[in-house]
């Protein structure tokens, strides 16, 4: 029986037996797992924050600050930030992949009745922007693991806000 090596890259999976097969760019995919460029959806032990998730939660409290022009406009919901927590801990790439106005989330509300959808739009951009903002400010995390070795991986959280 045949020993194979499995190999995930952009949701594809390649069996590579013996020789390294390549893909579009002619890049051995052997080379590309070596590089270091793979970043995991899931792997074995996923990144933490540390302290856990309690300090996670602690840190966004403590941080994340209602924007002025949101909070002038009575615009409320919920961003989601995904980033890729690096092999030494290190945040890269946040980027906003959802916001409660994208998936037409009952959790957007207007509290002022006037609001332009100009005025909506720019209270929603500084929602996302406050949101990437304090995920850029976050400390070093523990980072995740894949067979015992630091893994770069992808890690989404959900950042609310609501006007009282």
């Amino acid at each position: 029986m045949k020993k194979y090596t499995i190999i995930a890259i952009a949701a594809a999976i390649v069996l590579v037996a013996g020789t390294a097969k390549t893909i579009a760019n002619e890049q051995p995919l052997v080379e590309i797992e070596q590089q270091g460029e793979r970043v995991f959806d899931i792997c074995e032990q996923m990144p933490s924050f540390p302290g856990g998730d309690a300090k996670l939660m602690e840190f966004l409290m403590r941080n994340v600050k209602y924007p002025e022009q949101a909070e002038e406009y009575g615009v409320q919901g919920r961003v989601k930030v995904q980033f890729i927590v690096e092999k030494d801990g290190s945040i890269s790439k946040p980027k906003v992949v959802e916001t409660s106005q994208d998936a037409n989330d009952p959790q957007v509300v207007v509290t002022k009745a006037t609001v332009s959808e100009k005025d909506y739009k720019a209270g929603v951009q500084a929602l996302k922007d406050e949101a990437i903002r304090v995920v850029k400010a976050m400390p070093k995390w523990t980072p995740g693991k894949q067979r015992g070795k630091s893994v770069r991986a992808k890690y989404t959280i959900p950042v609310t806000y609501r006007l009282n």
